[in-house]
Order: C-alpha cells, then structure tokens, then sequence
C-alpha cells in the first residue's frame, strides 16, 4: 500500500518500525484520513501495519494512551455525535484538586447540549450513581460506598432489582 505518510526507522536492522502512518485512502471508499500509531516492526518483505480506523493505536504488549497536563486543572475525555461540539455523547473528567472521577451523558441541545452526570467516584473510592452532576453542577456527592440519588423524581434512591427466572449458583 503506497497511498500513507509514514515516519519510520530503518537503521540497517532486520525489521522496520513505522511508528506513525497516516493513511489518504483506507481499505473501502468511504474510509480516509486514517492514523495509526503502533510498536509493531515489519520485515522488508512483508506489507506494513496500517491503521483500520480513523484512529488507531496497535501494540505488542500492554497498550497504555496517556492524556496528560501539568496543571491541576480539570482533564476530560469527550467522545461526541452529531458535530465536532459538545452537543451528544459521553464526556469522562477528572477533577485533581477534589480527586473526583465524574462520567457524563451529553444531551443534545442547542448547539453545546447539556451534561448530566450519572456516575462520581471521591477520593475515597465512594460511588454515587444519578444525578451526580448538572452542567457545572455537581448535584450531590457520595458519602458511603453507594450512593443513590436521583434528581426530579419522588423515588429518588429507589434500586429495582429484576427477579430471574432460575437459581443463582453457590458462588
């Protein structure tokens, strides 16, 4: 496959590493654009590894991506529909100075949508689930291990628990 921009190393070893690989045309018409980043070396002899996604990332062994700053403000992870804004999708963020996890439903409205959180965990390890969080809001904050709540609603730490049809097993 010829139609990529590649950076590789080739320094007479018997493998090459093309660390970084942006594809114009993918494997089907309606792919291209593709990046890859991968540790995986090829032989001379042999077609080298492409990226099959719009983003890719291939490893050999552990496959850690790390998203980083060096300042203790918040660090998100938005993955959006319907737009490159934050109209509708899931957004992770992670608060350093209160050391809280909050994880998001983005709804569409408008055209920045509205993020409701439905799962926090403290720096305690304890979990809230339900309204955790409205926009900037944080709605309640979990004060044992679980915490249920639910804003709007008159059932608001209400669990249900579906009954199944066979015996659960001994472990």
């Amino acid at each position: 496959m010829k139609d990529r921009f590649s950076l590789h190393v080739d320094d007479g070893q018997p493998e090459i590493l093309e660390a970084f690989t942006v594809l114009r045309n993918g494997f089907t018409g309606s792919q291209k654009g593709l990046v890859g980043i991968t540790n995986i070396p090829h032989a001379d002899s042999e077609e080298p590894i492409v990226p099959e996604t719009i983003f890719n990332v291939q490893s050999t062994g552990e496959s850690n991506v790390r998203f980083s700053t060096y300042s203790m403000n918040e660090s998100t992870i938005e993955l959006l529909s319907n737009g490159n804004t934050k109209a509708s999708g899931l957004q992770i963020a992670y608060q350093p100075v209160s050391n809280r996890v909050h994880f998001s439903k983005l709804s569409p409205s408008g055209c920045t949508g509205i993020e409701t959180g439905f799962l926090s965990v403290t720096s305690n390890n304890f979990v809230g689930i339900g309204t955790t969080k409205f926009n900037d809001t944080v709605k309640f904050t979990p004060n044992s291990p679980l915490t249920i709540w639910h804003s709007g609603t008159h059932n608001s730490g209400t669990i249900a628990i579906k009954e199944q049809a066979s015996s659960p097993a001994a472990s």
